[in-house]
């Protein structure tokens, strides 16, 4: 493993998050892509794996330079983004990742980087979730009668709304006026602003996994700071496999039974 050593306080770090046991390829790809695409900006890059290094060999057999974290006890991607960003050395700007993420266009980290430095702005996303950006009130009446595995409170299953609110609740994450947020499979912030907002929050579910992922642009909306997409369209540096095409905002997930992501 590597470590980095008092880098360059101007440097990125890129957390991605790889869950032990999945097929090695899409990291491989992703990695290779780094190296292919002008990033636009310095960086290092750390990959942190969820399970133990051993249930994926491949993983001491990455790039040169490339520091492999592991997180032997956690499954879900905002522990390990939160665990990357933690561990020192301490960095500006954080680049969040999952590990089947493709990255399509030169200045993927230096775009990131310009927007996040704008007045107000919080938090970096490639696309916020077209299904979500709506009051409570509507959102309750769009999704009545959904109810998604692992989506249980006090044993007792719950309708999706209701579940991501009454865990911001638990969390203390105030819920705003509705749930627009930005989806966690591409995330820029400023290490100043996760210290600020208290970091991700956690789940140990994949409903749990969810509520995460809105709790954290809440968190940054109740801090008074904007979400913001980096690009002029959705996924227009980096596009994820979840999603058909970089161009469109019709999410794969939304065709599968029991999605991850909001």
């Amino acid at each position: 493993m590597t470590r980095f050593h008092n880098p360059d306080p101007e440097r990125v770090l890129v957390v991605v998050s790889y869950s032990a046991g999945r097929p090695i390829e899409p990291l491989r790809q992703l990695l290779s892509d780094m190296a292919e695409y002008p990033a636009g900006h310095p960086v290092d890059i750390r990959v942190v794996v969820n399970g133990k290094v051993s249930q994926t060999p491949a993983c001491s057999r990455l790039p040169a330079g490339v520091d492999v974290l592991e997180r032997a006890h956690g499954e879900h991607t905002p522990g390990a983004w939160e665990e990357g960003w933690r561990t020192p050395p301490h960095y500006t700007g954080y680049l969040f990742l999952q590990d089947d993420c493709r990255i399509v266009q030169s200045d993927w980290v230096g775009g990131f980087v310009r927007v996040a430095h704008r007045p107000g702005v919080g938090l970096v996303g490639e696309c916020r979730s077209p299904n979500w950006d709506a009051a409570w009130p509507v959102l309750v009446e769009r999704f009545r009668g959904e109810i998604w595995p692992e989506h249980v409170l006090d044993g007792q299953p719950l309708e999706r709304v209701a579940f991501y609110r009454e865990h911001l609740r638990r969390s203390r994450i105030p819920e705003g006026i509705g749930g627009d947020h930005l989806q966690a499979l591409i995330l820029y912030a400023r290490r100043a602003i996760l210290e600020r907002v208290g970091g991700f929050p956690m789940g140990d579910s994949s409903g749990e996994t969810v509520a995460a992922e809105i709790g954290l642009s809440k968190r940054i909306q109740a801090a008074g700071l904007a979400l913001t997409e980096v690009g002029p369209e959705p996924f227009f540096y980096i596009e994820h496999s979840q999603w058909l095409h970089r161009r469109t905002s019709q999410p794969l997930h939304e065709l599968r039974v029991g999605g991850h992501h909001a």
